[in-house]
């Protein structure tokens, strides 16, 4: 099957090694936004995927002050989808600040999302607390949130090896020339250009 780069890659199951992604350490998600439908609509959105080999676990918040108090309980985040607008119209970049400067995650990427494009962040606070990216919920189909984690995956893997410890993930240097499987693996019903409410 030959799949443009935006299309989901399905995983029969008949190949090798699908029986042993339930035993791998998924990717955990956090989920910070204080729409529930955005909840629902991502963990549908994600729902059953690989990504690059491995399961996803969605953790979720409903507010700044609710990832604040998640992440300090939880130190194994792999990726942040983080809503701009909550408590106050910059309630999400003063939580990146938090989560950067005060929580030291450094690793972490951080994936800004809104339902209102006029509360796009200015380039020099992108740079500042190291924004990984930053989608309008309207663009995010099911397809463009997988190629979106992906992205954000393989720049974790490209600097650091996730290993599971007893306590979460050891983050550990790798060569530039460490291997990424070559491909992210999406076990889903249909592929869907479903959005995510705005």
């Amino acid at each position: 099957m030959v799949a443009s780069h935006d299309d989901l890659v399905f995983l029969d199951d008949s190949e090798d090694g699908t029986g042993d992604a339930a035993n791998l350490q998924p990717w955990r998600v956090l989920v910070v936004d204080d729409d529930q439908d955005v909840h629902e609509a991502t963990r549908f959105a994600l729902a059953h995927l690989l990504i690059l080999g491995r399961p996803l676990e969605l953790l979720h918040a409903h507010s700044a002050r609710e990832a604040l108090e998640l992440l300090q309980r939880e130190g194994d985040i792999a990726v942040i989808l983080l809503d701009v607008v909550m408590e106050s119209d910059d309630a999400g970049l003063r939580t990146v600040g938090v989560i950067r400067e005060q929580l030291k995650m450094l690793n972490t990427r951080i994936i800004l999302r809104t339902g209102q494009p006029g509360h796009a962040p200015e380039a020099d606070t992108i740079a500042r607390y190291d924004i990984n990216d930053y989608k309008t919920k309207s663009e995010l189909t099911q397809n463009k949130l997988f190629t979106t984690l992906t992205a954000a995956f393989v720049r974790t893997t490209s600097c650091c090896a996730w290993t599971p410890t007893g306590g979460g993930w050891k983050k550990s240097s790798l060569p530039a020339t460490s291997s990424v499987p070559k491909r992210a693996c999406a076990r889903l019903p249909k592929a869907s250009s479903r959005r995510l409410p705005a």
